[in-house]
């Protein structure tokens, strides 16, 4: 059979090197995908937001399943126009994708079904909103309400960044938007449960944990991600998190009437008082992706297609991660606000690393940084902290120079759990 993946990223890298094992698949193609995933695919030069123009390469090609990587042909309803001409797609409709496209409906969503969240208001007025941070104090969460690439969140420690963070996305409206969710500041330890969901059925992957932050320490602007891990041994709540969280925001999406199909992320925190829920994607999460699905020993396609066969009698389950995963982010200088690019970055040759390109293109005789995610570093193996030790060895031979940057601290968490144990 014949796949379309749509984007251009590491993500879309994995998926397409995952899709690529399996017995059911002939034909793979990325758009539009960089010049990394040839080796695994057919590049379509066809922009992702271009979604009538990928519906034609479809129909053309005679494509039996689509797989939509990133966020933005979601929110402008890319799964409607390939339903609507009976074409097999595994993402949600553009109203589900308002659970990732729209932080307030995501707010009222969880707050009719029940599910556990950061308190919040929601304002379009620049002095509504200041006033009420002033009320409300610091620490202070702002959200952009639309898609923002991973920057729409400001953790506001103070009244000034606070202050200035409403005015970027409510006067300055640099994402095309002028609306704010603005939360109550939660404390505690942050993961992300991952499923495949077609209505009310789901396959729950492991648990992992991403790093948002710029640098070590947690400290900088928050990012798209800048590594990420799989599986949690800190984080003993998988049941929990099921029943409280998946099954409640998937029921109710289809009462809504508005089914999820897709891949669902849930961005979590286990706080004092208990998990609570920071965010909802309707896409896979980006290095959450490159680090889970190595680790899964299932045909991926295999499993899309039975989950979304309504003919046949399935039960929810979840796959455990056979081994340990860690991914590194390697980022350009300047990122995120003002990425440096055109840079070359060289990979010496080991068999023990996997690398998926996010921003480069190859000029010549190598690769050059295009974005500000450049690349994600990934090993496996059974000990978290043997599978570090490679991925940061790696880096160390890429002798990068400094137009580049990465965090050295990825599952630093996991590692002191286990040695505390």
């Amino acid at each position: 059979m014949k796949i379309l993946i749509i984007g251009r990223g590491a993500r879309e890298h994995c998926l397409a090197w995952k899709c690529s094992q399996s017995k059911l698949v002939s034909d793979i193609f990325v758009a539009k995908g960089n010049h990394a995933i040839n080796k695994v695919a057919t590049i379509v030069d066809i922009e992702e937001t271009d979604i009538q123009g990928l519906l034609q390469f479809a129909l053309m090609e005679k494509i039996d399943l689509t797989v939509v990587g990133t966020e933005t042909p979601l929110e402008l309803g890319i799964a409607d126009l390939f339903v609507a001409k009976g074409l097999n797609i595994f993402a949600p409709s553009k109203n589900a994708a308002k659970i990732e496209s729209s932080k307030d409906f995501a707010k009222k969503m969880m707050k009719e079904c029940g599910i556990q969240s950061a308190d919040y208001r929601t304002f379009t007025d620049f002095e509504e909103a200041k006033n009420h941070i002033t009320n409300q104090g610091v620490p202070i969460v702002i959200k952009n309400d639309g898609l923002a690439a991973g920057k729409g969140v400001i953790v506001a420690k103070n009244l000034e960044d606070a202050y200035h963070a409403i005015d970027i996305f409510l006067n300055k409206n640099i994402f095309g938007e002028k609306k704010v969710v603005i939360e109550e500041y939660l404390e505690g330890e942050e993961f992300t449960l991952m499923c495949l969901v077609h209505k009310d059925r789901f396959v729950a992957l492991p648990f992992s944990q991403d790093h948002k932050r710029a640098y070590d320490n947690d400290l900088g602007p928050n990012t798209g991600g800048m590594g990420a891990y799989c599986d949690m041994p800190q984080m003993d709540c998988y049941d929990e998190s099921i029943e409280k969280v998946i099954k409640p925001i998937i029921h109710k999406l289809s009462l809504e009437g508005i089914p999820f199909t897709g891949f669902l992320y849930a961005g979590l925190m286990m706080t004092k008082n208990g998990i609570r829920v920071i965010e909802f994607n309707a896409r896979f999460g980006d290095p959450e992706c490159e680090v889970i699905l190595p680790v899964l020993n299932i045909d991926l396609v295999e499993t899309i297609l039975t989950l979304m066969d309504e003919s046949k009698e399935f039960t929810s389950h979840r796959i455990t991660a056979i081994s340990k995963c860690m991914g590194v982010v390697i980022a350009s200088k300047g990122y995120p606000e003002k990425p440096v690019i055109g840079n070359e970055i060289l990979f010496p040759k080991d068999d023990n690393i996997l690398v998926f390109h996010a921003g480069t293109c190859f000029k010549e005789r190598s690769f050059v940084s295009t974005g500000g995610r450049v690349v994600v570093i990934v090993s496996i193996g059974e000990d978290l902290k043997i599978v570090r030790n490679k991925v940061y060895n790696y880096i160390d031979s890429m002798k990068l120079s400094d137009q580049f940057f990465y965090r050295k601290d990825i599952g630093s968490r996991a590692l002191q759990f286990l040695n505390n144990q």
